[in-house]
């Protein structure tokens, strides 16, 4: 839904869908996705569709308390467009199509294909629990009595006095008290607040009152720097970047991997002469269902700036309520655990060899990162804060031997 709105709405729209997913009362989870696709109908009429598409369904296995690890996995829909993007590389050399049952043939194939590549997904030992609740609920609907069995999805309830507003969602007064709650305001976003509410209170008496309480209009921010936030939230962290590595043949090729920042477990996404953004959210899709395999869950993905990460792939993380942190266009120590990896694979590695094509670089490569995991990727008793992993011993020649 997001290649459908403009890159400033997109956010905005993104943080109210997961307010609503979050709600744990679904009738007024569907009332706030129907009045924000009944917003977006206006001038988004696709992305107002692609909202109300399974919209019920979803919430649906919410209502029927489902246990966590499941929801997020019948929530995301990246196993179904991993094997429709394999069917459609399978089928990428066909020109002409003779007739409906050639399509069918070459989906089949396709799919048998895809199925190679099937894992289990995460929550699986759960499907049983989904089953019952189906079953305790399906039965109550009986022919004659569908008026009565209505699910209570269908009947959203009205909220009267309420204003949706798409650019700033208002919020309760209750939540955020004057001073508290919001380090970031100031006297004008509080005199704003109070206007919403109604209420016309000039800058100075809102000063006023506030150091009449012993309260700052606009607090100092959080002291927590880039370090000890990588530092305390390293668990959840994942950085991705490129480099390029060129062959004798003078052909660039483009190398995408990703780490994991608390036990620098290195993921080797792939390598291709045309990063397209295609072929870079597939690769976003396989990393996840890599870490769904290992129950590693992903928090936040620090990448850089570079044009190739397309809205696809953050869009791929985003499914997963994980928070892509984008660094600053001239601080490459904001993503230094990458950087410091591709120093690592150039001094140890690629600078002692002569790359011929783009096989003998996978072969290459997958050795190293085998040698890298053994010796430098285990986990340690201290975490980030403990003994750093002991250095690589190895000589080019033990490389060339593996």
């Amino acid at each position: 839904m997001a290649d459908r709105l403009p890159d400033a709405l997109a956010s905005t729209v993104a943080k109210r869908m997961r307010a609503a997913y979050r709600n744990p009362d679904p009738l007024v989870a569907q009332a706030d996705l129907e009045a924000l696709a009944r917003e977006l109908q206006r001038s988004y009429p696709g992305a107002a569709a692609s909202l109300q598409e399974g919209l019920v369904e979803t919430l649906t296995i919410a209502r029927l308390d489902v246990p966590p690890t499941l929801v997020r996995t019948l929530r995301s829909t990246n196993c179904i467009e991993s094997m429709i993007e394999i069917c459609r590389d399978h089928a990428a050399n066909v020109k002409r199509w003779r007739d409906g049952q050639m399509v069918l043939r070459w989906i089949a194939a396709g799919m048998d294909e895809a199925a190679k590549q099937f894992r289990r997904v995460n929550g699986h030992l759960q499907l049983p629990a989904l089953r019952d609740a189906l079953d305790a609920t399906v039965p109550a609907i009986t022919p004659g009595k569908e008026d009565a069995a209505q699910s209570p999805l269908d009947r959203p309830p009205r909220f009267h006095g309420e204003r949706d507003n798409l650019a700033r969602p208002r919020r309760p007064a209750a939540d955020h008290p004057s001073g508290q709650g919001e380090p970031s305001l100031g006297l004008p976003a509080h005199q704003g607040e109070l206007q919403q509410l109604g209420m016309q209170v000039s800058a100075t008496a809102i000063r006023t009152t506030l150091r009449r309480h012993g309260l700052d209009p606009a607090p100092p921010p959080a002291t927590t720097t880039w370090r000890a936030f990588l530092r305390q939230q390293a668990a959840g962290i994942v950085a991705c970047d490129f480099f390029t590595v060129d062959t004798i043949w003078l052909r660039r090729l483009y190398v995408l991997f990703f780490i994991e920042l608390d036990t620098r477990r290195v993921h080797l996404a792939g390598l291709t002469a045309n990063p397209n953004g295609v072929w870079i959210t597939q690769q976003a899709r396989n990393l996840l269902l890599v870490l769904e395999e290992r129950e590693r869950r992903v928090r936040f993905l620090v990448r850089d700036r570079d044009a190739k990460f397309c809205r696809g792939f953050d869009d791929v993380f985003g499914s997963e309520d994980a928070e892509v942190l984008v660094t600053p266009v001239p601080a490459p120590n904001a993503n230094a655990y990458a950087e410091r990896w591709i120093r690592t694979v150039r001094a140890e590695c690629l600078d002692w060899l002569l790359i011929v094509g783009r096989g003998p670089l996978e072969e290459v490569l997958r050795v190293y990162v085998e040698h890298y995991l053994r010796h430098e990727a285990l986990p340690r008793p201290g975490g980030m804060e403990g003994a750093p992993p002991p250095a690589c011993r190895s000589r080019p020649a033990k490389l060339r031997a593996a």
